[in-house]
């Protein structure tokens, strides 16, 4: 039986995915956490921009920062879901360098701007590294 996308992309975070399962157990749940998902943009000092999902932007940055000998940026946050991501995704696959990250572009950089939050004035990402 084929895997749908869904179920791969529960797998590319187990945190994401373990919390999501939490959620996602009634209709309460599930509303919840849409109104917390977000897709992220952080951008590497070598160029490549990673397009991600999560419930938890500031947990999930640290964390990528912890495990990555490069330095990150948070160049950006949208109120979405997987499916948002999974969009994006394929809106930007020929700039794919690997998985989820991308080469950094104007086009990716023009759709960050127009579309992201304020991430400078947010209160909830202040202890984050912005570029």
């Amino acid at each position: 039986m084929p895997v749908t996308a869904e179920e791969l992309y529960s797998f590319a975070d187990p945190l994401d995915a373990h919390y999501s399962n939490l959620l996602s157990v009634s209709d309460m749940g599930i509303k919840r956490e849409k109104q917390r998902s977000r897709v992220y943009f952080v951008l590497a000092d070598n160029g490549m921009v990673k397009i991600g999902f999560t419930l938890d932007v500031e947990r999930r940055f640290k964390r990528m920062q912890m495990d990555c000998p490069l330095k990150l940026y948070l160049i950006g946050v949208i109120k979405g879901d997987r499916y948002l991501e999974s969009d994006l995704h394929m809106k930007f696959k020929k700039y794919r360098k690997r998985g989820e990250w991308f080469t950094v572009n104007d086009k990716i950089l023009k759709y960050i701007k127009e579309n992201s939050i304020d991430i400078k004035k947010s209160y909830l990402l202040k202890n984050i590294p912005i570029a």
